[in-house]
Order: C-alpha cells, then structure tokens, then sequence
C-alpha cells in the first residue's frame, strides 16, 4: 500500500479508580502491542487525545470513521457504555454500513453484554440523561443560544437509538478476550491484507483504463488528423474545379470530391460529429 493501514483505538481513557486499572491494564497490553508494530512500520495507530491538537473538535476528528481505509479496535467496557464521548464514536461507527469488516472488538468483563438486566440499565441511564438534560432544557425561557445544548439532547437520542443494536451485536460477535488477542490481531492482519489486495487490484485496473484511454486519445488523434487533411484535398479540388474550364477535368474532379465526401462522412461518423 502506498500509505500504512490506520488503525484507529476507540476506549474509554483516564479512569484512575480501582475498577478502571483492570481495564487500563487490559488495554494497554493491546496498545503497547500495536505501537510495536507501528515501530515496526506495519500500521498507524490513531488515538483521539494523541491526534487532536489544541481546540480540535471530538466530532470532526470521529467523521473519519467514514474512511473506509481506517480499521478500528474498540475496547468496550462498563465505562465505554455509559460515555458521551465513546457512545458518539460507536454512533459514528454504526452509521457505516461496512463496519462490521472494520471493527475488531474487545469486549472487557465489566461490561456484560449477556446480561439483560445490565443491559436494560444502560438503557434506562441514557434514558434518564435524555430526560433531565430535556428537563433543563425546557426550564430555560430564551432558547435563541440553546443550540448547543439541543445538538447534545441529540446526540443522546441517538445514542438510545443504536444502543440496543450495538450491545447485542458486540455481545453475540465473537470478540477477543484479555489478555488473549491473538485472534484479533490475527484477524487485523488478515483484514489488511485483504485491503492491500484490493488496493493492488483497483490500481492495476486504473491502469488499465488510463492505457485504454490513453489508446483511444491516440486513435481518436488519428481520425481527426485524416479527417483535416482529406478536407484541406476537399478544399483544393473544388477550388480547381471552380476555376476549370475543360469539361474532362471537371468531371474528373467532381469524380474525386464525391469519394471526398463519402470518406469525410465516414471519419466524421466515427468521431461521432
């Protein structure tokens, strides 16, 4: 590939408690592995604070999500389910209709994807977040700068949208379990790969079409250039003929300018004028 495969690390960072460090722990494993491999010159791994600079915008950097070329490590946990920041990622993501081939789930014990009842609360807690920011909302008597508060009711409307799709996918997908990723990084590599392969193949086939391209610039060329002579003889034969007075030679010449004629019909036709 002409540039290395991005591999984006969607997780939810900075949790410093006693029930974060198990998680933090389970994702740096898998991270210290993939920087190892961007040493290696392998990958790019992209993570949002680290690729963000100074007033970046969380939502223009996750638009790239769209980016079939980008693949994706989602590390999901109790904390991820429950963040405004990972649930809008997981939004973003969904929205794709391919990215089943793009994402490559951990899923972190913590987050019970085959609990129903768990499940329901994740629920219910955006529910409850929807419906006091809602609440807050409507308390405000001027809604002419609420913008801002009304694009976040949103976003947690969509967030209750895929919520359901997204736990029951991740929780019925087989996913990779700490400290174990060989599967997904046998599957990352398999993916990149497959995307090395198809990239080949459409360059090739670009090339294929700019030669033929290229061929029928030059045929084309061609054409024309008979064409502009034939009627540059056109040209000359009649003014010949306009200034002939013997009746032999005129016929002769008319003769010509009738086959003239049928071939320049014939060229334009194939130029298509």
């Amino acid at each position: 590939m002409s540039t290395l495969p991005k591999v984006y690390f969607s997780y939810a960072w900075g949790d410093k408690t006693p029930q974060g460090r198990p998680r933090a722990e389970a994702a740096d494993a898998l991270y210290q592995e993939l920087k190892a491999r961007e040493g290696r010159g392998e990958l790019q791994v992209m993570i949002d604070h680290e690729q963000m600079g100074y007033k970046d915008r969380i939502r223009d950097f996750t638009r790239q999500y769209g980016d079939s070329s980008i693949l994706i490590i989602m590390i999901i946990s109790e904390k991820y389910l429950l963040s405004p920041y990972c649930m809008g990622e997981a939004v973003e993501i969904l929205s794709n209709k391919d990215y089943r081939k793009r994402t490559f789930p951990v899923v972190l014990p913590d987050a019970k994807l085959k609990d129903g009842i768990k499940l329901a609360q994740y629920y219910k807690d955006w529910e409850k977040r929807k419906r006091e920011l809602k609440a807050a909302i409507d308390e405000i008597e001027d809604k002419t700068y609420a913008g801002p508060l009304i694009e976040q009711l949103k976003d947690i409307a969509e967030i209750i949208r895929i919520i359901a799709e997204f736990t029951t996918e991740m929780g019925e997908t087989l996913t990779a379990r700490p400290p174990d990723y060989a599967p997904l990084l046998k599957a990352l590599d398999k993916r990149i790969v497959e995307m090395e392969s198809s990239l080949v193949r459409h360059e090739l086939e670009e090339n294929v079409f700019t030669y033929h391209n290229q061929i029928k610039t030059l045929e084309r060329r061609g054409v024309e250039g008979r064409l502009h002579l034939l009627i540059q003889k056109q040209q000359a034969l009649q003014e010949a003929n306009d200034l002939e007075t013997d009746a032999a030679r005129r016929f002769a010449y008319k003769h010509q300018l009738a086959e003239l004629d049928t071939a320049i019909e014939q060229l334009k036709k194939q130029l298509g004028i």
